[in-house]
């Protein structure tokens, strides 16, 4: 028996090649002939021309090229027949599956496979409530009337011309609807995994969206469309200003519709939005908001947001805005989860770092626009010139690698706090997640997953 993959479809409702777009980091198709080809020892997959170049078929796979897939899906089962006749004389029998269905019942396609085992002449089909379902198997007596279909209709025709001659496999559901439409591609990559939209993207909010994304979450920022990143090396908001970056291995891309953030997702990558008003949260409904702006007061989220709402930091009150509140202030309680009162109050005053605290950040002298003498990474001294701002200098506090410093180009008003300075001589630090951001995600995480588990 041969599992036959039907993928040459015009994907004309996905406005782009439906069956390459990204799932779980493979193909809608390597993902339908991984299906396929757990069900069947013999995969045939009839596809378009422009596919097959695209696409790098497994070993047990053979390819049926279907020249005019606008002919209608029997087109493609015809040529599927052929390809069998010509080449696999002995088959008994086919087990039709189409490529955009990537998560079928595999109990139910397993016993329609069974119940055609040696019958030559047998149709086995899928009944949900009335209603005929994939997959559909054919016995070789069939071959000559599927060569012989027209249309898109596929082998429903012979279903409803023959209908004494079908048996049927009863189903609980219907299973997983087609993926033709973006909003279809959309469901598929959020079905089996919770989505958590982050406000802010900053180096802080960089620990929470990381840490979530490796325990497994479908993690979206949202940000200003011009944030004043100082930590640029380690922050997704990154992204909104050359439309991707990587931190510590993970990439972060711009995107500008759902459609995008799903195929960001596919392939395993973190969605950035410029959407300061947080309006993907009505739009998605996520199962988590984290609000990770940092401004020292709550900007407009509330706790009817999402089934489990964090935020980071002072101007949030676990039980009245958010559900959990996570310390950020430096110190003994950095990082804790707070479900009932208020984080603590902002002190203004930068945490202590290799014994320095107000020292290590820098504030533009004046305003204008930013050119840069030192980027992040150098190691300066103290005094030196990092940039200039119009004809005014900044100049170094102290002596150490510069960890962070405002974009060149960019233009600020004076007091902006722009620079930070590590005086602890660990070069890698300007690179890395830093320890307190990673703290603040871990406390995230355990926040979210304490709440989901409680809602569950």
């Amino acid at each position: 028996m041969y599992a036959m993959v039907l993928a040459a479809g015009l994907s004309s409702r996905m406005k782009e090649e439906k069956l390459l777009l990204p799932l779980e980091e493979h193909t809608i198709l390597e993902r339908s002939l991984e299906t396929a080809s757990r069900l069947c020892e013999n995969v045939l997959v009839v596809t378009k021309p422009k596919i097959a170049a695209d696409t790098a078929f497994p070993e047990n796979v053979q390819v049926a090229i279907n020249e005019t897939p606008e002919a209608g899906l029997a087109s493609s089962i015809t040529v599927g027949i052929a390809w069998l006749k010509a080449n696999a004389p002995e088959c008994e029998g086919v087990l039709m599956l189409l490529a955009d269905e990537v998560s079928i019942r595999m109990n139910v396609a397993y016993e329609v496979m069974e119940k055609l085992q040696g019958r030559y002449d047998a149709i086995i089909a899928v009944s949900c409530n009335g209603k005929i379902c994939h997959p559909v198997a054919f016995g070789a007596a069939w071959f000559n009337q599927l060569a012989a279909l027209k249309g898109d209709k596929g082998g429903s025709q012979i279903l409803k011309a023959y209908p004494e001659s079908v048996e049927y496999v009863e189903a609980d559901d219907e299973g997983d609807v087609d993926i033709d439409t973006q909003e279809d591609y959309l469901h598929a990559v959020l079905q089996h995994r919770k989505l958590v939209l982050v406000r802010g993207a900053g180096d802080i909010a960089t620990g929470s969206i990381h840490r979530l994304h490796e325990a497994g979450f479908l993690v979206a920022a949202m940000e200003i469309a011009h944030p004043t990143v100082i930590r640029r090396k380690v922050s997704y908001a990154q992204a909104l200003l050359s439309g991707e970056c990587i931190v510590e291995g993970q990439r972060a891309v711009l995107c500008a519709t759902p459609f995008d953030m799903a195929k960001a997702f596919g392939q395993g990558e973190i969605p950035v939005f410029v959407d300061p008003d947080a309006v993907l949260v009505t739009k998605l409904r996520p199962d988590v908001v984290v609000d990770a702006i940092l401004a020292k007061r709550n900007l407009g989220t509330t706790i009817d947001m999402a089934p489990v709402v964090v935020g980071l930091g002072p101007g949030f009150t676990a039980g009245v805005d958010c559900h959990a509140v996570v310390e950020t202030m430096r110190g003994h309680t950095l990082g804790r989860v707070i479900y009932d009162g208020s984080a603590i109050p902002d002190t203004g005053i930068p945490g202590n770092i290799g014994g320095y605290t107000k020292e290590r950040v820098m504030h533009a002298p004046a305003s204008g626009v930013v050119n840069l003498m030192h980027d992040i990474g150098d190691y300066v001294e103290c005094g030196e010139c990092l940039a200039m701002i119009g004809d005014t200098p900044l100049t170094a506090s102290l002596t150490g690698y510069l960890r962070g410093i405002i974009a060149d180009g960019s233009e600020v008003c004076q007091g902006l706090k722009m620079a930070d300075i590590d005086p602890r001589d660990v070069y890698g630090h300007c690179f890395s997640i830093s320890d307190k951001a990673l703290s603040i995600g871990g406390g995230t995480l355990e926040a979210v997953m304490h709440l989901l588990h409680c809602k569950m």
